[in-house]
Order: C-alpha cells, then sequence, then structure tokens
C-alpha cells in the first residue's frame, strides 16, 4: 500500500509468511524491514530492525518505529491474527473504556493475595479491571484478550514509574506516587499518557527521528544510516549511503567503517 507519512510518500507492503513488513520511500535504493505492533497510546507502528541493500541484511544499531494509522490496514492479512487483535483492543481503549482511580490499591497494605515488599512502586491496580472492560465491548475470550493487552501495555512500560508486570500468578499496572497523583478519578488510556507525557514524548522522539531525518533530506541530500553487518566475522559496523542515479532513481552502497563515521552529526 501507499501511505503518506511523516510529510513524504511510502510504500509500505507485507513481505513474507513470518509477517516482516518492508518500508521503501520513493525510488531509494535502501528498504527497512520489520514487524508490526500496535502501541497502547500512539495506535499501529513497525518496529524497523533490519535496512536492506541489494537483498543483502544489515541491522539498524537501534530500532525505529515507523508510527502510521494507515498500518492498522496490514490486520487484513491472514498471518497477522495477533496484529489484528491488538488493533481491535488498542481501538476498544482509546474510544470505549474508562477506569476509576479508586481500583488502585496502595501497594504498603497487607492482603489476603501477598505481601508487597515496600521497594516496589506505591500503587497497583488488577490488570483484570482492564481486560474485562474490553471483555464487555468486544467478543473476544478472555485469555485472547489477557495475552494480547498484556503485550501491548508492556510496550509502554517506564520502571519503576509505570509498567505492567506479573505479581504471583496475576497481572497488575504498577504506577509511582507521581503518575497516580496525576491521575483524574476517572481516567483513560490517554489519561496515563498525559501524567507521564514528558517522558514518552522523548521516547517517541527517539524512535521516530530517522524517518523525519529522511523527510528533510529528500532532493537535497542522500540518506546515510550506520549499520551493522553481522555476515561478517564478529560484528561489522558499515556506513550504508544512497546514490542517485537518473529519472529520479536512487541505488545504494555499503562502505565499510570508518571512525569518523560516528561524529558526523547527520549519520544516523
Amino acid at each position: 500500500m501507499q501511505i503518506i507519512a511523516y510529510g513524504i510518500p511510502w510504500s509500505v507492503k507485507l513481505r513474507d509468511e513470518e509477517g516482516n513488513v518492508s518500508i521503501k520511500h520513493g525510488g531509494s535504493g535502501i528498504t527497512f524491514v520489520g514487524k508490526p505492533y500496535v502501541h497502547p497510546f500512539w495506535g499501529p507502528y513497525i518496529d524497523a530492525e533490519w535496512v536492506y541493500i541489494k537483498d543483502k541484511p544489515y541491522h539498524m544499531i537501534r530500532n525505529q518505529w515507523f508510527i502510521a494509522p494507515e498500518l492498522e490496514q496490514l490486520a487484513d492479512y491472514r498471518m497477522l491474527d495477533l496484529y489484528r487483535t491488538e488493533i481491535d483492543i488498542y481501538k476498544t481503549l482509546q474510544s470505549k473504556c474508562t477506569f476509576s482511580k479508586s481500583a488502585f490499591k496502595d501497594s504498603y497494605e497487607f492482603d489476603d493475595e501477598e505481601f508487597i515488599m515496600p521497594n516496589e512502586p506505591e500503587w497497583k491496580m488488577p490488570l483484570k479491571t482492564i481486560f474485562n472492560k474490553i471483555k464487555k465491548y468486544t467478543n473476544y475470550t478472555i485469555k485472547t484478550i489477557e495475552d494480547a493487552t498484556y503485550n501491548m501495555l508492556q510496550r509502554a512500560n517506564h520502571y519503576p514509574f509505570v509498567y505492567v508486570d506479573y505479581t504471583s500468578v496475576r497481572p497488575y499496572l504498577y504506577a509511582k506516587d507521581e503518575i497516580h497523583d496525576n491521575l483524574p478519578g476517572v481516567w483513560t488510556l490517554n489519561d496515563l499518557y498525559e501524567a507521564h507525557k514528558q517522558y514518552y514524548d522523548s521516547v517517541r522522539k527517539a524512535r521516530e527521528l530517522l524517518w523525519y531525518d529522511i523527510a528533510a533530506k529528500v532532493d537535497k541530500e542522500p540518506i546515510k544510516l550506520v549499520t551493522m553487518d553481522y555476515s561478517a566475522f564478529g560484528r561489522l559496523a558499515t556506513l550504508c549511503v544512497e546514490q542517485p542515479l537518473s529519472y529520479g532513481i536512487t541505488t545504494s552502497v555499503v562502505i565499510p567503517r570508518k571512525t569518523t563515521y560516528l561524529s558526523e552529526d547527520r549519520v544516523r
């Protein structure tokens, strides 16, 4: 499919039966490859882990998240069943689900299940509260809801401030005082994001930096990427550079590592 993201056009398509997705801008000689996931705050994205140059994979130094609502269309593919479920649960959480702040419990209390050690976050809420609310609006089994929702919420973990984890055999949402205190009496997933907005925005900025750089360089300068070549002996850092051809098409070359690569501010 063709979409507009980060201000420029991209080609996005399913690459193989394992569910990998390729991302490519225009006539670029660089293809990015990764798995599709759903973030609880930002929705569908591709976790781009690999760069392909002339069909050879190179590992990115740091994965980049290609976030775009149009990626929801990938859920139509048969082999992406879990992704489709996460899309449905994400939309349900965003549009229909609210939660009471009173569902959080003080972590320093004894209860009938266990004793919470004092080095853990101050507040906890059973994820069953979230699972049951989703069940009210969907036809999924509670087991499917538990697995998909837990996986999705983990992508927003920032230990020890706010995160999901299992205590004994039960999953909980944990929060420090500064997160819990900033939630309204009836809160939504967006309120959880707002309670820790500065951190989450910094994560998103770092994870999307490459796409904004590419958009800024279009028709001005070649894309340069520092990657890792795992097919070499050990791990070899390489520089992938676009080279323009005719008719608006570019190819890419791989240059052996030089120490000057990492001193260039524009090289990602």
